[in-house]
């Protein structure tokens, strides 16, 4: 019995110190902030967290993007920050401070862009919940029914997933990554917005066109699956149909 038990605890030790020692997989997470808005684009603050394959440690991007609100396509990017936080170990990792604030060229104030682009700041502005709006998903478009019952805005899930993957693509084109451990976790992107994406917030935007006052939709999308192991989310415009 006893002997059965040294060696049990032997390889209990051994077990633990494996564990230890893992390291888990490179995650990616994007999150896109409302940041500003003018009569033809949206501008985001996309905030990109990489936790580098490595525990307690996240290394963020920042970085403004402009997006058009006819295509939902981004055609212009700005970096603004690069960090790493080493987090409350930091000093074992032999770092003397926690944060790390690293050169990235180029980086602007993002409200200098917002003034220079004469956009309404929007940031802190997150809409309504699901529950408060008339929506559904059917046949593969997501719907929004107006308060004009004649009025509706639509767009195909196919198209959200596209709209979510190429402008990451074109982002990671803009500024890329600081650290990939093999394939880079945010380009190449496969979503089903139909199993992966939930559609989480709603925002009305009331604007004028011909002189007659017109509502603009938003919809805040989040897509998680198995492949991407962390969330991406964004604002996306619901066009109008009539």
């Amino acid at each position: 019995m006893i002997r059965f038990g040294l060696v049990g605890a032997a390889l209990l030790v051994v077990l633990v110190a494996t564990r230890a020692g893992a390291t888990p997989p490179q995650t990616v997470a994007d999150d896109d902030l409302l940041f500003g808005a003018n009569d033809s684009h949206l501008f985001l603050l996309r905030r990109i967290d990489d936790n580098m394959g490595r525990y307690q440690i996240t290394q963020t991007d920042i970085l403004l993007v402009s997006r058009t609100r006819a295509t939902n396509a981004d055609d212009a990017f700005w970096p603004v920050s690069r960090t790493i936080d080493y987090g409350t170990h930091f000093a074992e990792l032999g770092e003397d401070s926690r944060v790390q604030t690293l050169p990235l060229e180029g980086a602007v104030n993002p409200f200098d862009i917002l003034a220079a682009q004469a956009a309404i700041p929007m940031l802190g502005v997150e809409g309504q919940a699901p529950d408060t709006v008339s929506f559904q998903t059917v046949d593969g478009t997501l719907t929004i029914v107006g308060q004009d019952r004649d009025e509706s805005h639509r767009i195909g899930l196919a198209e959200i997933a596209d709209r979510i993957t190429g402008n990451l693509d074109r982002g990671r084109d803009a500024l890329p990554a600081h650290f990939i451990e093999g394939a880079d976790a945010l380009r190449d992107l496969r979503i089903d917005a139909a199993s992966d994406c939930e559609f989480d917030r709603f925002l009305s935007m009331a604007d004028l066109r011909d002189d007659l006052l017109a509502t603009t939709w938003l919809v805040h999308v989040t897509c998680e699956n198995d492949e991407m192991m962390a969330p991406v989310s964004t604002y996306l415009v619901v066009p109008r149909q009539r």
